[in-house]
């Protein structure tokens, strides 16, 4: 997958992901042990999403915030999230890309999970290919 531009990603993180499974959160919700169950159902991971998806959100903003991307403009790179669980930090990475108009040309993603069943739960947020 070769994304030329960040500007050209069709979702972003807090309108398209965290959004709506927060409005949708039905009570009373799963036992996540406080975000530190393993996930293994989808209705599992839209409730993480919505009760931590916020948190995780504005934390991975700020880390990128201190981190000098702008070297990346225009340049090939490619992204690898190891232990991605629902490749958030990857959506939330895009997503400061098109925030900040950093504009590298994304040759491939690499969403590395322990199991093919959890890396397929990443599929509502990305289109993942198993190899």
């Amino acid at each position: 997958m070769i994304i030329s531009s960040p500007q050209k990603a069709q979702i972003r993180f807090l309108d398209d992901i965290y959004k709506p499974r927060a409005k949708n959160l039905q009570l009373p919700h799963h036992n996540l042990d406080h975000g530190t169950k393993v996930l293994n159902e989808e209705a599992e991971c839209d409730t993480y999403i919505a009760l931590y998806g916020g948190h995780h959100f504005h934390k991975l903003y700020a880390a990128f915030s201190s981190t000098n991307f702008q070297y990346t403009e225009g340049k090939s790179v490619e992204i690898i999230d190891w232990g991605c669980g629902q490749a958030l930090a990857t959506c939330v990475l895009i997503d400061y890309f098109i925030e900040k108009r950093i504009s590298p040309k994304i040759e491939s993603m690499a969403l590395i999970e322990r199991t093919v069943a959890r890396l397929r739960l990443c599929s509502p947020n990305v289109t993942v290919h198993s190899f």
